[in-house]
């Protein structure tokens, strides 16, 4: 096998990996009606609430539209709440709602349980 040979197959076990671990995680947040990526949302948030959507992109790694959606469908299921920012009226801040916040902390439990099995 060649070193490009290896490489693609290391990319293509990284991403299989990657699929598993996710769909793992989405199973194990069936029960609160969130996603992998969701439950990513929720902890950065409850590290720092009334961030912006691109607070919240620059600081998980994804698009601020991937971060619009997601607060949208968060909002909609009562875990977010979007409000004005206080200096600049373009932007808005998310903020964790009180069931927003417990799952921020009931949900790493559940990762902690997908990581061992």
């Amino acid at each position: 096998m060649t070193d490009r040979d290896e490489g693609a197959e290391f990319v293509r076990l990284m991403t299989s990996a990657a699929r598993a671990v996710k769909a793992a995680l989405d199973r194990s947040f069936e029960d609160y009606e969130v996603h992998a990526g969701q439950q990513l949302i929720l902890g950065v948030l409850s590290e720092e609430d009334g961030l912006t959507p691109r607070d919240l992109a620059e600081r998980i790694g994804v698009s601020v539209p991937t971060i619009t959606v997601g607060v949208q469908r968060m909002e909609a299921n009562g875990l977010l709440t979007r409000g004005a920012h206080e200096r600049d009226a373009r932007l808005v801040r998310v903020r964790l709602t009180d069931r927003g916040r417990e799952l921020a902390t009931v949900l790493p439990e559940r990762v902690g349980e997908v990581s061992k099995a």
